[in-house]
């Protein structure tokens, strides 16, 4: 596993202390005022980067590490900011059971009504089959919602640009270590708690478990996940070297 860059940890922390005392001064302004200061804030984060991959435990990091909510991708952050930023900076992200990932988009899609899901009510399978075998707009609304993970953390060519990747199974012990090697002092909450039944459950049909595996296969094969199976492994997966690349599905 590659080090981070020696700087990270004292160029982490004070761009973190930096855009903390600056928010907390806002914390009484109307939330309409404090959001005209969200791109300040993301800025002074940009040596510390997480990208946040939906059902991936984001809402819980951005909100230990009290930066702003979005779902800007790697390479999204790396034309923003330029080569030179972006890889001077500790880049890092969560990733899940692609299976288990996609039924926790479904019951959130469901609590949420988004696209009419809780009010006009279909089964996971049915959903899983129109938004990753047909493609049906009327569910499938926000692309990259429905993208693989790695295409989450990679360029143009396929090739990584994290420097961690903490598994979502291991998630407090993988942040942990995370906050330690960028000097980072945050306590993790659990954000949007579920109770919903094992991801399990929703997979009654042995197509579907078939067609999330094909949709995902990158996912399955780089990180390690299997359906019904635990991931064995560390908190923090290894990350690929930077000559390697995943399969284009752009």
């Amino acid at each position: 596993m590659s080090e981070p860059h020696a700087s990270h940890k004292s160029l982490a922390t004070t761009s973190a202390k930096n855009a903390r005392n600056k928010y907390h001064r806002l914390k009484g302004l109307p939330r309409e005022l404090i959001n005209r200061f969200s791109l300040f804030k993301s800025e002074a984060f940009d040596r510390l980067l997480f990208v946040h991959i939906n059902k991936c435990a984001g809402t819980s990091i951005q909100h230990a590490l009290n930066i702003p909510f979005n779902h800007e991708s790697a390479l999204d952050k790396l034309n923003r900011l330029g080569e030179r930023r972006f890889h001077e900076a500790y880049r890092f992200t969560v990733v899940r059971n692609p299976w288990d990932r996609l039924v926790s988009q479904y019951a959130h899609r469901v609590k949420m009504n988004t696209t009419g899901l809780g009010d006009q009510h279909i089964s996971f399978a049915d959903w899983a089959y129109e938004t990753l075998e047909r493609k049906n707009p009327k569910y499938r609304d926000v692309e990259t919602m429905f993208q693989t993970q790695c295409q989450w953390i990679s360029d143009s060519s396929g090739r990584l640009l994290i420097n961690r990747i903490i598994a979502f199974e291991k998630l407090s012990e993988g942040f942990q270590i995370v906050c330690d090697e960028a000097g980072v002092a945050a306590n993790l909450p659990h954000m949007k708690i579920s109770k919903r039944s094992s991801y399990l459950d929703y997979y009654s049909d042995s197509s579907i478990v078939e067609l999330v595996g094909d949709h995902f296969a990158d996912d399955v094969r780089i990180f390690g996940y299997a359906f019904g199976e635990a991931r064995d492994g560390s908190a923090v997966l290894e990350v690929p070297a930077s000559n390697f690349a995943v399969p284009n599905r752009r």
